[in-house]
């Protein structure tokens, strides 16, 4: 998911005005806290049966300093992906955005 926010993101941001932008963060921000305000309204015992819950336990795994495994594959494939869409993405924008030394708009002193 994350992955796809960040390609398709990246994209956006350099197409959008700023009211868009504001309007998308709002947007988000209603969607990320939606789950509690509806659990304001909830009934009492609803309420008190999600309060006794007791909480999953979480099996132990393989760690090196801290990190377990899918961690680090985590941010290895993320640093990748991020390396490949600079590449694929805005190195061939750099490219259009260079002009060359003919035209007269680079011309100016």
């Amino acid at each position: 998911m994350g992955v796809l926010v960040l390609m398709f993101g990246f994209a956006q941001i350099s197409t959008t005005a700023i009211a868009d932008l504001l309007l998308n963060c709002a947007a988000l921000e209603f969607i990320l806290n939606v789950d509690e305000t509806v659990f304001k309204f909830a009934p009492a015992h609803i309420k008190s049966m999600l309060s006794n819950l007791e909480p999953l336990r979480i099996p132990r795994t393989v760690t090196y300093q801290r990190l377990d495994r899918i961690s680090i594959i985590s941010a290895i494939g993320s640093m990748a992906i991020l390396v490949l869409v600079m590449v694929m993405g805005m190195v061939p924008q750099i490219e259009v955005l260079e002009c060359p030394a003919h035209t007269p708009v680079c011309n100016i002193p």
